[in-house]
């Protein structure tokens, strides 16, 4: 699969989440209207805020409990929303992959010394909180943040394709409804079995990404 489609089926598949999320087929529309008070912008700066406190040793005052492995699910979060928001920002699919593209090729071209991870996310969180924001320049800033938080794009986008899975399973199990438990077994989330679950199965299979039923049927599976 090139990079170009990966990105494209990230976009492609959070249209097809928010549709399910919003009880929409035109969730664009939706999203836009101030009654659903739908904020895609908030919903970054809270994951961002969660990715500082497992990524970022700010605390001078106090201990730091860092988690390198949450951290990079706080990106993935971050990624969820940030696709939503490129949609809405550019109306189509299409052109949010193109930019997300074009903002991983500037990204990757980027030499020498790169900036710390607090850096790289107050860069971020400026790009993201302009009046007017540059969708391509936006994506630039995110997937700096990833380099400097040490991941990479097939972690990033594995992962993202699982959570997707995820998402939708809570739906389907009664998610908004406040059915759905996302605590299992010994007290850990949902999240927490997925993840090592794919890293267990991409390990034994060449870091290859082992498509979205299988994840299904694990879920399916182990949901108690």
């Amino acid at each position: 699969m090139t990079e170009v489609n990966k990105f494209l089926l990230v976009a492609q598949t959070q249209s097809e989440v928010n549709k399910k999320m919003i009880g929409a087929e035109d969730w664009v529309k939706e999203a836009l209207t101030p009654s659903r008070n739908i904020d895609y912008r908030l919903a970054i700066l809270d994951e961002s805020v969660e990715f500082m406190r497992s990524a970022i040793a700010f605390k001078w005052w106090a201990k730091n409990e860092l988690d390198a492995d949450n951290a990079v699910v706080e990106l993935v979060d971050i990624l969820h929303f940030l696709t939503s928001f490129g949609i809405v920002a550019t109306s189509t699919v299409e052109q949010c992959a193109e930019d997300m593209e074009l903002g991983y090729v500037a990204a990757s071209e980027v030499e020498g010394d790169l900036d710390t991870t607090a850096d790289s996310l107050i860069s971020f969180i400026h790009a993201l909180s302009r009046d007017e924001v540059d969708t391509q320049e936006l994506w630039v800033s995110f997937w700096m943040l990833c380099r400097c938080a040490g991941t990479d794009i097939e972690t990033v986008i594995s992962m993202y394709r699982s959570k997707a899975v995820l998402n939708k399973f809570r739906t389907a199990m009664g998610y908004k409804l406040g059915t759905y438990r996302k605590t299992w077994l010994d007290g850990k989330e949902d999240n927490w079995y997925l993840t090592n679950y794919l890293k267990s199965v991409m390990s034994g299979n060449g870091n290859v990404y082992p498509g979205d039923t299988v994840l299904e049927n694990f879920l399916y599976s182990n949901y108690r």
